[in-house]
């Protein structure tokens, strides 16, 4: 059944509260994805299942269909065929705002870089994805200054983009992914503008995090070493997924 219009609080989702069961839950179910631009395939036939509190890293060299897979996982990009469950639903069945209501709703999303408003502070860019799902500001604004404080980045709450570090910056960008207590977190590149050592905390940070929170993360890099720290790791190359590990 296709919903014919979405209330972003009748999305439910899968619990995120941590539990003994957590990563038993599926959250999202992709099958058989494949994707053409003007009939040249770039995804061929992917197909990836996320449970809840779980990590799954796609690694591949630039051009090997990493984030042109996250996004049909999002919705963001509607694949050639195959199909997306989500809350028992196929997204790619749904129409465009329904999509957008659950990206609002349960979804986060982390790019490369940042991509916070520049007119808000970092405490109002992390407390946005909360206010637009009817949280009240000061609920909002409180769960934006714990996840400030988490990050280690609590004293550029009053500052704008502008006047905080590239590190910090992504580090808001990840907060800003979680405060609404979404079900799964996509990371597309997110430490690629970063130095090592920023990169290393950010991605821990975003582990950590997503873990205790019993959120599921899908996670695009193209370092090995960053995906290697992932529960599962996908490797992909020239649009096909080749090899799923587990790690210890």
């Amino acid at each position: 059944m296709t919903l014919t219009a979405i209330d972003p609080s009748r999305w439910t989702g899968m619990p995120i509260a941590p539990s003994s069961d957590t990563t038993s839950m599926n959250v999202l179910d992709a099958d058989s994805l494949s994707v053409s631009f003007d009939d040249a395939p770039v995804l061929h036939d992917a197909s990836l299942l996320l449970r809840a509190g779980t990590s799954v890293s796609v690694v591949g060299s630039s051009g090997s269909g990493k984030s042109t897979l996250l996004h049909c996982l999002a919705g963001l990009r509607l694949p050639t065929s195959g199909s997306v469950s989500f809350d028992g639903q196929d997204i790619v069945q749904l129409s465009d705002r329904e999509r957008s209501a659950i990206r609002l709703a349960k979804m986060g999303i982390v790019f490369q870089f940042g991509e916070l408003v520049p007119e808000l502070s970092i405490l109002e860019n992390v407390a946005l994805p909360a206010w637009l799902t009817g949280e009240s500001r000061r609920s909002a604004n409180s769960a934006a200054l714990t996840l400030l404080q988490a990050f280690g980045i609590e004293h550029t709450a009053d500052r704008h983009p502008g006047r905080v570090s590239g590190g910090e910056r992504q580090r808001a960008a990840v907060a800003r992914a979680i405060v609404h207590q979404p079900a799964v977190v996509f990371a597309d590149e997110p430490t690629g503008s970063l130095d090592s050592d920023n990169a290393d905390r950010v991605i821990d940070t975003l582990l950590d995090e997503t873990r205790q929170r019993g959120v599921a993360l899908v996670l695009v890099t193209h370092e090995r070493r960053l995906a290697e720290r992932a529960d599962v790791v996908v490797t992909m190359r020239d649009g096909r997924i080749t090899t799923h590990g587990s790690q210890p």
